[in-house]
């Protein structure tokens, strides 16, 4: 049992970079695709529980909590038509790895990444000069389409910093 005491923080150090690459992961091909993979967010799903349960042992009630808070939210947004499904399940996971503590830390950090993102595509297009940034965004003016998940998963790991993951 002693060797397992020892041996939790790093597990759950490699599961936090695990997490986080794969967080990232998803905010580029939101950006690049407007998709987010069913297969990344399963991934995404089976870090965040590995490392809740290396960071909280028995205590991942909150977590889960969190997740599921998150992900009826988004299936309301999603039902309303404010987001695409791939966001809405982005937000178990990310509830998940916020945790219950950092939901206030991740609430807070979503307001400037969302109104980050939506003066890069309102401004981006005018003031950047020729090249893929600027097509990019021009497109998600045009089409009124944007990757929410590059502001969802900038404020979730705002969120971790804060918290002290």
């Amino acid at each position: 049992m002693q060797g397992m005491a020892t041996l939790l923080p790093w597990i759950a150090g490699a599961l936090l970079i695990a997490v986080i690459l794969q967080l990232l992961r998803i905010a580029w091909g939101d950006a690049q695709r407007l998709k987010i993979r069913n297969a990344d967010v399963l991934v995404l799903t089976a870090l965040a529980l590995g490392l809740s349960v290396s960071r909280a042992g028995h205590a991942i009630l909150p977590d889960l909590a969190a997740g599921a808070m998150l992900f009826l939210l988004g299936l309301v947004f999603w039902l309303l038509r404010m987001m695409g499904a791939g966001d809405a399940k982005l937000y178990f996971p990310l509830g998940v790895v916020i945790g219950w503590g950092g939901l206030a830390f991740y609430a807070l950090a979503l307001i400037p990444a969302s109104l980050l993102l939506w003066l890069s595509v309102r401004l981006g297009p005018a003031i950047l000069p020729e090249g893929a940034l600027r097509a990019r965004l021009a497109h998600f003016a045009s089409t009124r389409r944007y990757p929410y998940a590059v502001p969802m998963i900038a404020a979730a790991l705002v969120a971790l910093a804060l918290r002290g993951a």
